[in-house]
């Protein structure tokens, strides 16, 4: 008896899926049985990852898309149904934060900060759910968004925005999409030691001694939440953001350790 977190037969699309998050996302998709397609801007990283599942006997290809992109997001959405048939699955782990004070922010880095964070989400759910409504296919979509949208995000305002409009237009998709069988979930991380964030010792001694979790979180920690909003066993979770952050939120802004007269 197969198991609901058994993703064979389906193809699945992992938007910025060669690094991070996204590799691990990709490995994991895989090694749980679904044909993976890897999109990034540059192929290179994404073929190397694809020829190593390859090598263990899995399923992967990789494909230029730009996912700011309308056309390049429906080019890419096609050459994906090209090589393994139609995608019901669809990972997008695309974002970048920008950091600056509110008072000294550029009206520039506002504006790019909610295109990049938000234009790809809208470019992906929809050119995925025509694709999966025309072929009359039910279909899963994850993105993932950040705990700077359920927060105030002091100086990268702006990313934390552009995230909790990721949590609203989620809600949308998932009451919009609900009866053709197409989810919509987010995941959003916490602190995640990438190639991009590297813990510093001080950081590492911080986290140990404030985060419930007591470290930084892995890339394949999140990986297991989109896999799993993505399967067959979250079939009744829609419209959802569930929260990958270690107990970042659960802990106060001054707790009982912090305050002397305790």
């Amino acid at each position: 008896m197969s198991s609901s977190l058994d993703l064979r037969d389906q193809c699945a699309i992992v938007w910025g899926g060669a690094a991070g998050i996204g590799e691990a996302t990709s490995r994991l998709l895989a090694q749980r049985g679904a044909r993976v397609v890897i999109v990034g801007r540059n192929p290179a990283p994404g073929a190397d990852l694809a020829e190593a599942l390859a090598a263990a006997g899995l399923q992967a290809v990789s494909v230029a898309g730009d996912v700011m992109s309308e056309e390049s997001v429906e080019a890419t959405v096609a050459a994906a149904t090209d090589a393994f048939g139609t995608p019901t699955l669809s990972a997008n782990i695309i974002g970048t934060a920008g950091f600056s004070d509110l008072l000294d922010m550029e009206t520039r880095m506002w504006d790019d900060q909610l295109a990049l964070n938000l234009r790809p989400m809208f470019l992906i759910g929809r050119t995925m759910a025509r694709r999966l409504r025309d072929a009359g296919e039910r279909g899963s979509l994850a993105f993932t968004g950040s705990i700077g949208g359920e927060q105030g995000a002091a100086r990268h305002a702006a990313y934390g925005a552009a995230k909790a409009g990721m949590v609203a237009l989620a809600k949308s998709m998932a009451m919009e999409w609900g009866k053709l069988g197409i989810r919509v979930n987010l995941v959003s991380p916490g602190p995640i030691a990438t190639p991009r964030i590297t813990p510093s010792p001080e950081m590492n001694a911080l986290f140990e001694r404030k985060l419930p979790a007591g470290r930084f979180g892995k890339p394949e920690e999140v990986a297991e939440a989109l896999a799993f909003v993505l399967s067959d066993a979250a079939s009744f979770i829609n419209g959802q953001n569930i929260i990958a952050d270690g107990g970042w939120m659960a802990v106060p802004p001054i707790s009982a350790d912090d305050n002397p007269n305790i």
